[in-house]
């Protein structure tokens, strides 16, 4: 990820932090968590984000989504990670969707309401960057 890139108010570990709990967030928000989409999580955090997989399970094992607010996660990570970034975590979000057998509506809802969390204006330029649009 661009982290070492650009100055932040907040430490990488805060950051992986916010990220972790809002991709959490995104995972949960139907209720439940697929294991398939904790999987990609898990990749997603590790690889991409370089957080600590110790950290990641701690993470899964105890998220509640009552005991953080998206709102205050989302305003956050507005303030602190540039449009490129935000705009790669909306990538990561879609790539979790895609875990989802069967049309894609809801993930597509999920995924709009993310990037609007984000500040990022849902167009037809950030649909295609992201193929969000599919043939289901």
């Amino acid at each position: 990820m661009f982290f070492n890139l650009f100055k932040h108010n907040l430490t990488t570990v805060e950051l992986q932090d916010l990220i972790s709990k809002f991709l959490m967030h995104m995972v949960w928000v139907d209720g439940k968590a697929d294991p398939k989409e904790l999987e990609i999580v898990v990749r997603v955090l590790t690889h991409d984000y370089h957080t600590d997989p110790r950290m990641v399970r701690r993470e899964i094992e105890t998220f509640n989504p009552r005991k953080s607010s998206l709102n205050a996660i989302a305003d956050k990570l507005r303030t602190n990670l540039p449009v490129s970034e935000r705009i790669q975590l909306l990538r990561d979000i879609w790539a979790i969707a895609l875990t989802h057998a069967g049309p894609l509506t809801h993930e597509r809802e999920l995924f709009y309401r993310a990037a609007r969390h984000l500040g990022i204006p849902d167009n037809e330029f950030l649909e295609r960057c992201i193929k969000v649009k599919s043939s289901h």
